[in-house]
């Protein structure tokens, strides 16, 4: 039985995205961070005040995953969790200063990674990539 060699492109995907988590994954434990916890970092690193199931959405996890995972940052200092002035159903997870500090780890070690990964490549190399990458993403969303 013959297996058509476009079938293997979506896996090479698949496979090159669990080899760049992995390595993020190692500097995050080499730090004494979990890598649910460095998701969580940078998310609100880029969004101030978010709720529980926001945070679970941008993730693209169920919003009862995440609740443990913040109860654990809450004990640690990194976020602190109150109520949303306009709806008092809803709490809203922010940073502390603890969790800046270990944000901007975070985005280091992203930056990290990506020049680890992109070294020999060009900048239009790495333009059309991501074009390519955002636009199989937009495709496999439908």
């Amino acid at each position: 039985m013959k297996i058509e060699k476009e079938c293997f492109t979506s896996l090479s995907f698949v496979k090159a995205g669990k080899q760049i988590k992995d390595k993020f994954r190692k500097k995050v434990e080499k730090a004494g961070l979990m890598h649910g916890h460095a998701m969580v970092l940078h998310v609100l690193s880029n969004h101030e005040n978010m709720s529980q199931i926001q945070i679970a959405k941008v993730l693209e996890i169920k919003p009862a995953s995440i609740s443990p995972i913040l109860q654990c940052m809450q004990k640690e200092g990194s976020i602190e969790r109150k109520s949303d002035p306009n709806d008092d159903r809803t709490i809203l997870v922010s940073l502390t200063e603890k969790g800046v500090e270990q944000a901007q780890r975070v985005v280091k070690f992203w930056k990290e990674v990506e020049k680890e990964i992109f070294a020999s490549f060009s900048k239009e190399e790495i333009e059309q990539l991501s074009r390519t990458i955002k636009r199989i993403m937009e495709i496999s969303k439908e």
